[in-house]
């Protein structure tokens, strides 16, 4: 789980939590739409949440897509 987190950071931002999308309102370290984000633990945009809770909404995403492929 953490390899695949790190590469999704990686890819994505650079490893940067605080990152902003140009044109989109994709934000933070996994580059979330806001729609996507909904609010998570109460951030309205993901950049401004801190990287714990970043990591915790992008675990919960990948365990839920490694789950419904049998993680293949």
């Amino acid at each position: 789980m953490d390899r695949i987190a790190a590469t999704i950071r990686d890819l994505e931002s650079g490893g940067d939590y605080t990152a902003r999308a140009a044109g989109s309102s994709a934000s933070g370290a996994y580059q979330f739409l806001d729609s996507s984000w909904d609010h998570y633990q109460g951030y309205p945009r993901v950049y401004l949440a801190p990287p714990s809770l970043q990591d915790a909404k992008a675990a919960e995403l990948i365990a839920t897509i490694l789950a419904a492929h049998k993680c293949d």
